[in-house]
């Protein structure tokens, strides 16, 4: 059975970017919520990061968003992912693309190993009232 991994941080932004000359990592638009002008909102592209220690083992990684005022999940992205090891680091960056929002309101986005909750971070998503 494998052994669950740490996480540290989920952090929800625009992109991640590698700079290759000296392979730092940058986050770049960190964001707590959005805002839109209509709902459901058009397919929506960003990414999650975490970074995992430890753990060991194979298994299915599931991101998950949730609606929590319907408990409906919006989206969903699995991926089978091998476990970095007892104290190693790994760098996860999950793509998230074509992510609709059907309504304001607070949702859920988690992180799972083989169905067992790693983490758990709620955010906002509000309707833009004027201005584009």
């Amino acid at each position: 059975m494998p052994r669950l991994p740490r996480v540290v941080g989920l952090v929800l932004c625009d992109r991640m970017e590698i700079d290759v000359q000296n392979g730092q990592m940058s986050l770049v638009g960190v964001f707590q919520s959005s805002a839109f002008s209509s709902f459901p909102t058009a397919e929506q592209t960003f990414t999650a990061y975490c970074a995992l220690w430890g753990g060991s083992g194979e298994g299915t990684m599931e991101f998950v968003i949730t609606h929590l005022p319907t408990e409906r999940d919006i989206y969903r992205h699995r991926r089978w992912r091998a476990l970095p090891g007892a104290g190693q680091v790994m760098n996860l960056e999950i793509k998230v693309r074509r992510c609709i929002y059907p309504a304001p309101g607070r949702y859920a986005a988690s992180l799972r190993f083989d169905n067992r909750e790693l983490t758990l971070r709620y955010f906002d998503v509000f309707l833009r009232r004027g201005g584009p």
